[in-house]
C-alpha cells in the first residue's frame, strides 16, 4: 500500500540528513527565511569545518523539505553560493562544496564588496540617455493608451516589420509575418522548445554553453547533449555522428560570439553545419544574440537552411539588459506553432518595450547605441590585454566577455575560489559544461557588468597577479 506523501517526504529528508549537515541555525520563522540566510549558513558550515571540500550537498528539494522552506529559496541560495565560489554544481552528479580549503573561503559579506566580473551584460550607460528621451516621448504620445492595452500575440505589426528589417541586415531573408516578438531570448527559447520538442528529445549543442539552455532542457524533459568544439565552435563531424547515434532532433548553437568561449564560425564552418543539419534532418535553433553587434554582420546558418531553421536574436546583449525583447524568425508554415507557444507562456510581448525599440531601429538610435557598445567593448578589451596578454584567452572585439585558459597547475574551481578570496568574482568553466563532459581549466571574465572601468582594472590586475602565483593547495584526505 503506498505510503502517505508526508511519510515519503520525511524519509527523503532523513536520507539527506545522513549525506551532509548544513545545520541552518536561522533563528527566525521559516516563513521569513531569505535565500541569503541559506547562503550564509552554507558559508558558516564551510568555515567551521562541518562541510568539507568536495563534500556532496543535498538536492534542493531535499534541503527544502528538511528545513521546511520553499524550494525556490534553496534554488536561489545554491545559485548564489555557486556564483560566490562556495559550491560547484556538476550536471548529472549533484552539488558539492568547492574543492578549496575552508580557510580560503570568506563570508558572503566580503563578496558583496568584491569586484563582480560574473555578469555578462552590456553596460547600461550606452542606452541610458536614449531611454530617458524615449520615455519622455511616450509620455506625451497619443499612442500611449493603445500600448497599454491588449496586443496581438506575435507583437504589433510595425514592431514585427522593424525587427524584420533589422535582422535582414545579416543576409537572412525575413518577412514581417515570419517574426514573432518575445519577452527576451530566454523566453523565445522556452517558447520554441515548448512548441517543437517532446519530452526525451535529444538536443545537440556546444559542450560549453550558457546555463539557460540547461534550464530549458530541464523544464521540458529534454536530453541536452554537449558536443566537442574548436576555435570556431561546434564541430560538424561531431554533430553528424551524434545525430546518427543518438537520434537527435535538434541542434542549438551560437555561431557568432559564442557564450562563454567567444568563438565565431567561419563561412565555411557555417556551410558545413548547414549541410549536416540538412543531411541528418535536424531542426536548427540558432541563437544570434550577439551577432547584431558586429558592424560587418555574418550570414546566419539559418539563411543556408531556412526551411528547417528558427533564428533567434534580441536586445538584451546588444542594447541593454533591461530592454528585454526577443525575436524569432520561423519558417512561414511554422509561425502559428510559435505564436501559440508565446501565448501559452506570456500571452503577449511588452508593447511598450517593443515601441521603444522599434522607434530606435527606425530613427537610427539603435545603431548609435550599437556603435557605443562597440567602442566601449574595445576599451574594456584593451584593459584585458594590458593585464592578460601573457596568457592564452579568446575574445571578440565587440564582446563584453573573455574566455581565459588557466596555466598549469591551476584548476578552474580552485582559481575562482582564490580569486574570490582576493575580492574578485569570476565564473568557473564548470558552470557552462553541458552534460557530464569534463570541464576545461578555464574561466569566463565578464567586462560589461560594472559601470566603473577603474573597478574592472582593479579586478583584472588582481587576476593577473593571481595567475603569476602557484595555487594554495587544499589538504589531502587520507
Amino acid at each position: 500500500m503506498p505510503q502517505p506523501r508526508r511519510h515519503r517526504d520525511a524519509r527523503v529528508a532523513a536520507k539527506s540528513q545522513k549525506r551532509t549537515d548544513i545545520a541552518l541555525d536561522l533563528r527566525k520563522p521559516r516563513s521569513r527565511v531569505r535565500y541569503t540566510d541559506v547562503v550564509e549558513a552554507i558559508a558558516d558550515a564551510i568555515e567551521s569545518g562541518r562541510l568539507t571540500p568536495n563534500q556532496r550537498l543535498p538536492t534542493q528539494r531535499d534541503l527544502a523539505l528538511r528545513e521546511r522552506i520553499a524550494v525556490g529559496t534553496v534554488s536561489r541560495a545554491y545559485a548564489e553560493a555557486e556564483r560566490l565560489g562556495l559550491i560547484v554544481g556538476e550536471v548529472g552528479r549533484g552539488t558539492f562544496v568547492s574543492p578549496v580549503h575552508s580557510a580560503e573561503v570568506p563570508s558572503p559579506d566580503v563578496a558583496a564588496r568584491a569586484v563582480d566580473l560574473t555578469i555578462n551584460r552590456p553596460p547600461p550607460q550606452g542606452a541610458l540617455n536614449a531611454f530617458r528621451a524615449a520615455l519622455r516621448s511616450l509620455a506625451t504620445s497619443a499612442d500611449l493608451g493603445r500600448l497599454l492595452g491588449h496586443q496581438p500575440v506575435p507583437g504589433m505589426e510595425h514592431h514585427r516589420s522593424a525587427a524584420a528589417q533589422w535582422i535582414s541586415g545579416t543576409g537572412l531573408v525575413v518577412e514581417a509575418g515570419q517574426v514573432v516578438v518575445c519577452n527576451g531570448v530566454q523566453h523565445a527559447l522556452s517558447a520554441l522548445f515548448g512548441a517543437l520538442a517532446r519530452p526525451g528529445d535529444v538536443v545537440l549543442t556546444e559542450e560549453l554553453n550558457y546555463p539557460g539552455i540547461r534550464l530549458v532542457g530541464q523544464l521540458f524533459g529534454l536530453r541536452v547533449h554537449g558536443l566537442p568544439m574548436d576555435a570556431e565552435g561546434i564541430l560538424p563531424g561531431a554533430v553528424e555522428e551524434a545525430s546518427r547515434t543518438l537520434g537527435a532532433r535538434f541542434l542549438f548553437c551560437t555561431p557568432t560570439v559564442q557564450n562563454p568561449t567567444a568563438a565565431v564560425m567561419s563561412r565555411r564552418r557555417r556551410e558545413d553545419i548547414a549541410a549536416v543539419v540538412k543531411a541528418q534532418d535536424l531542426t536548427l535553433i540558432e541563437d544570434d544574440i550577439y551577432g547584431l553587434l558586429l558592424r560587418d554582420r555574418m550570414l546566419p546558418v539559418a539563411a543556408l537552411v531556412p526551411d528547417r531553421s528558427f533564428y533567434v536574436t534580441g536586445t538584451s546583449k546588444c542594447i541593454a539588459e533591461g530592454v528585454r525583447l526577443g525575436y524569432v524568425v520561423a519558417p512561414p508554415a511554422r509561425v502559428p506553432q510559435v505564436i501559440t507557444a508565446v501565448q501559452a507562456t506570456t500571452w503577449m510581448p511588452s508593447a511598450v518595450s517593443g515601441e521603444i525599440v522599434s522607434r530606435w531601429l527606425q530613427d537610427g538610435t539603435a545603431e548609435s547605441i550599437l556603435q557605443w557598445h562597440r567602442d566601449e567593448a574595445a576599451e574594456r578589451q584593451a584593459l584585458a590585454r594590458k593585464y592578460l596578454s601573457a596568457y592564452r584567452y579568446t575574445c571578440h572585439p565587440v564582446a563584453y566577455h573573455i574566455w581565459l585558459d588557466l596555466p598549469e597547475p591551476w584548476r578552474s574551481a580552485q582559481f575562482v575560489a582564490q580569486a574570490r578570496q582576493r575580492g574578485v568574482l569570476i565564473v568557473p568553466a564548470e558552470s557552462f559544461v553541458i552534460g557530464r563532459n569534463p570541464a576545461p581549466h578555464a574561466v569566463r571574465i565578464s567586462l560589461g557588468g560594472l559601470d566603473d572601468r577603474r573597478a574592472i582594472d582593479r579586478g583584472l590586475r588582481t587576476i593577473a597577479a593571481l595567475l603569476s602565483e602557484p595555487p594554495l593547495l587544499a589538504p589531502i584526505a587520507v
